[in-house]
């Protein structure tokens, strides 16, 4: 009883009058992780600076609402319709947006930490709503969304969830990606050019026909990656500690048959940018520190 009555209650201030909507959307909005999601309609509704933690949005029908500001922490937006919402600076931590809707909403500004993306939330969005979610977005999981052919230079995805990520023929020039998890990415064809790979996961990944050039794979691990027919020239694989040791990119398994590797780098350990590292790595060393099958590759 106290859950109908709240919903009657809730549904009936936000169908009111806008000026009722706006003073009041705050605390409306404080009562809603007891909404029944499968009624929530609160299209071109104005909750500017909301409050909707916890709140379950699923399948709710949001298009066009004013959410400037609002604060979504933990918020259930799996389906939803946000088609043509204003997001601007709103605050998006630990929310599920899978599923979601969101071409044509406003994002500038917003803020995102541990969300998921997964099941096409971003898959319709335009290039500017896409960039601006993933320059924004700490500790995020894009597992399995699909970014083909999207332009996504010098993007900032450090320690990322991108495992089964789809990114062939994406432009990546100058991307960060150090320390995420790319376990079987599809980035066929990528442009990867001067691209931070440092210590990421490229387990299984396929980067068959992309081009590396100048990229940094320090550390990273590429068990059983797939490098057919890629460009690899000047990347830096090696790299010597403070102690002189020296360690490389672990190419166990992995298919490098047409492979351009011409002028592998080693770079020494406080010489991050890629123009300084001026050791060439020998295709002896690549085999003896990188366990790499050079069979097929161009040196």
């Amino acid at each position: 009883m106290k859950t109908l009555i709240s919903s009657i209650a809730l549904t009936m201030l936000l169908v009111s009058s806008p000026a009722i909507a706006r003073a009041s959307s705050s605390a409306v909005i404080t009562n809603c992780t007891e909404c029944d999601p499968s009624n929530v309609d609160w299209h071109d509704k104005d909750l500017h600076g909301a409050h909707l933690a916890g709140a379950d949005l699923r399948h709710a029908n949001l298009q066009r609402v004013d959410l400037r500001d609002a604060q979504l922490a933990g918020v259930d937006f799996r389906n939803a319709d946000l088609r043509g919402a204003d997001l601007r600076g709103a605050h998006f931590a630990g929310c599920d947006l899978g599923g979601a809707r969101l071409q044509g909403a406003r994002l500038d500004g917003a803020h995102f930490a541990g969300m998921s993306f997964v099941h096409g939330a971003l898959d319709q969005l335009d290039a500017n709503a896409v960039r601006a979610i993933l320059s924004a977005c700490a500790g995020c999981d894009f597992a399995g969304v699909n970014f083909t052919g999207r332009d996504l230079r010098d993007i900032r995805l450090a320690g990322a969830d991108l495992s089964n990520t789809v990114l062939d023929n994406a432009d990546l020039r100058g991307a960060h990606f150090a320390g995420s998890d790319l376990q079987r990415a599809r980035l066929h064809g990528a442009q990867l050019q001067r691209a931070a790979l440092a210590g990421s996961d490229l387990r299984h990944a396929d980067l068959s026909s992309a081009n590396l050039r100048e990229a940094r794979l320090l550390g990273s691990d590429a068990q059983d990656a797939n490098f057919a027919n890629a460009v690899l020239d000047d990347a830096a694989l090696c790299s010597n500690d403070s102690r002189g040791r020296t360690d490389c990119t672990d190419l166990s398994r992995a298919n490098l048959r047409g492979a351009a590797m011409h002028r592998i780098r080693l770079c020494s350990q406080d010489r991050a940018d890629i123009r300084r590292c001026d050791t060439l790595v020998s295709a002896q060393m690549l085999r003896d520190l990188a366990h790499a099958n050079l069979d097929g590759a161009a040196l």
